[in-house]
């Protein structure tokens, strides 16, 4: 069957535009590296990452910065009262995004748990490590963690997390190196 000429304009219209939706048509590659070739400083022109072709950031929405990736190991030391606490006695440590309540990640240690050590000189000390696995949806985590984190270890001798009062919670930024968060009243 042969298309009257009327239709012509509209196939090569639709094909057109089927042809740039699919990425058929001639498109420079997304990147192309040559051996022996760096790449421009960031904010320079030729940088595919820059956020203007002209070198200029200026007005580009700030990307947000990745954050220090799990797993996170540390310690957790607990001093006073809070080193002889017992059964129902919990410690959660939680990573959050500064300034925000809800945990990304969180791990409960039972202190009844007979594979913690046990006081000694008022003091108790146990390893901590969480992992991309400890959500609070207990799904693992599907995209890198992103702006400025907080660890925290909250100790609630309630284990129910029901009475705040009774709470003692250590937060601080979460840096490379040595975790250690020190749980004292």
């Amino acid at each position: 069957m042969r298309l009257p000429c009327a239709a012509h304009p509209l196939i090569l219209a639709l094909s057109s535009v089927l042809c740039l939706v699919s990425g058929g048509c001639e498109r420079p590659p997304a990147s192309v590296s040559t051996p022996g070739a760096t790449a421009a400083p960031a904010g320079e022109p030729g940088n595919p990452g820059s956020a203007s072709p002209h070198g200029s950031t200026a007005g580009a929405p700030d990307a947000p910065v990745q954050a220090l990736q799990p797993p996170y190991r540390g310690l957790v030391r607990l001093t006073g009262d809070l080193a002889a606490a017992g059964d129902p006695a919990v410690v959660f440590v939680q990573v959050k995004p500064r300034g925000q309540a809800m945990p990304l990640l969180a791990r409960k240690y039972e202190l009844s748990d007979p594979d913690l050590p046990a006081a000694a000189d008022g003091e108790r000390e146990f390893p901590f490590e969480l992992t991309h696995e400890n959500t609070m949806t207990g799904q693992p985590l599907s995209a890198p963690l992103v702006g400025e984190l907080d660890i925290e270890a909250l100790f609630d001798p309630t284990g129910g997390l029901t009475d705040k009062s009774v709470q003692v919670r250590q937060r601080q930024a979460l840096a490379e190196g040595a975790i250690e968060l020190v749980v004292r009243r």
